[in-house]
């Protein structure tokens, strides 16, 4: 029987978390609620003993309790632990409520979380095939990736027809599937705003498996990513600063270093007030820098404004490198 169409909202872009126990068998569409653009940036952190393990995670779990863009990842074998914010003082504020609390951390640097998309669409066809003396695997799946809007989220539609692949190989795609959006195909990161089509497929008899589907998904996805024009993005934060007016120069100054795009500017009596898209990855320790550059007059206020596409150094003769060095982590 050919899936009905069914749309479910859920809240992370992993298929594996599909609710009310349904099967991907019996889904013809997946839609994502959630873009997964948070948290904006991230830093590791080592309990320094098992005891500080079991506070740390007892005590993060009260902050998420009250505090939904905290974020954490907790990997109890390598004892290491990722929190997840949405700017660097939102981090201080998490660290500094988990020590208050008697958790002693080793704190690593905080890094961005990018994203990734496509921009164009592509088709690839794949067939995955082994044999090795006994039985062998065999899988093969014709997939379609399109780009989605700017915010559109991560949707899913199977349209395979009765009898191409059975009912029951779709773990396996849905294994492969998830394990693709969580990785991406640029630098590591979570895709967002995508369509990933199930278009058609084939199977054998005796050597097809869960594990086969699953191999095969995996591959043609990364083929159809590698020729849909991917991207990374990056978060762009809306800055808002205000500097008595002798240091406005200064401040612009900085901000063009910066690669800010100034959007306004008002007068304010004695002050300036500058309004600025800036890349998050250029704001670590800005205010420091501000500090220094006003004497310690000028403030500002950030915040999430919307992602982008990396800029890469090869688009013009500025700029020492296609990534800020604080890409190294993914959440």
């Amino acid at each position: 029987m050919v899936p009905p169409t069914v749309f479910i909202c859920y809240q992370c872009i992993n298929l594996k978390k599909l609710q009310h126990s349904q099967k991907c068998e019996d889904i013809k569409v997946i839609v994502s609620s959630y873009n997964n653009w948070f948290p904006l940036i991230s830093l590791k952190v080592a309990p320094k003993s098992k005891d500080d393990w079991d506070k740390l995670k007892e005590a993060f779990a009260t902050i998420a309790g009250h505090d939904p863009d905290a974020h954490g990842s907790f990997n109890s074998q390598d004892g290491d632990a990722i929190l997840g914010g949405k700017s660097e003082v939102h981090l201080k504020g998490i660290l500094g409520s988990l020590i208050s609390q008697g958790v002693v951390l080793s704190v690593g640097a905080p890094q961005v979380c990018y994203r990734e998309t496509i921009t164009r669409s592509a088709n690839v066809d794949v067939t995955h095939k082994k044999q090795s003396g006994g039985v062998g695997q065999f899988a093969r799946v014709i997939f379609r990736v399109e780009p989605r809007h700017y915010g559109a989220g991560v949707s899913f539609e199977n349209k395979i027809t009765e009898g191409s692949i059975p009912a029951t190989y779709f773990p396996g795609i849905e294994r492969g599937v998830a394990s693709v959006l969580e990785t991406g195909a640029v630098a590591g990161f979570p895709i967002v705003d995508i369509g990933i089509i199930l278009v058609d497929g084939s199977y054998h008899e005796q050597d097809s498996s869960m594990i086969a589907f699953e191999i095969a998904t995996r591959s043609a996805l990364r083929q159809a990513l590698d020729g849909a024009g991917s991207v990374l993005l990056e978060p762009i934060m809306k800055v808002d600063i205000t500097v008595p007016k002798t240091y406005v120069g200064n401040v612009i100054c900085d901000l063009n270093d910066r690669r800010g795009m100034i959007v306004g500017t008002a007068s304010l009596d004695e002050a300036i007030r500058i309004a600025a898209n800036v890349s998050l990855a250029h704001m670590f320790r800005y205010a420091n820098t501000l500090k220094l550059l006003t004497w310690g007059e000028g403030t500002f206020t950030m915040e999430y404004s919307h992602h982008q596409a990396v800029h890469r150094a090869n688009d013009d003769d500025s700029g020492p490198d296609n990534f800020p060095p604080s890409i190294g982590m993914r959440v």
